[in-house]
């Protein structure tokens, strides 16, 4: 059992790293446009929870 705990801890650790490098290889322009896409659908998160209070 300990043995499954210690793949799965490696396993996110790198799943981790991965998600780490991928980020640090992102251009301006691709980490502008998904601060951009995050706002967006925010906005529209918001829009709809609004909504949906008023009914």
């Amino acid at each position: 059992m300990s043995t499954l705990v210690e793949l799965l801890k490696e396993r996110n650790s790198l799943l981790l790293a991965e998600r780490e490098v991928a980020e640090a290889s992102k251009t301006p322009e691709e980490k502008a446009a998904e601060e951009e896409a995050h706002a967006a659908a925010m906005t529209e998160a918001m829009a709809l929870r609004e909504q949906r209070l008023q009914e």
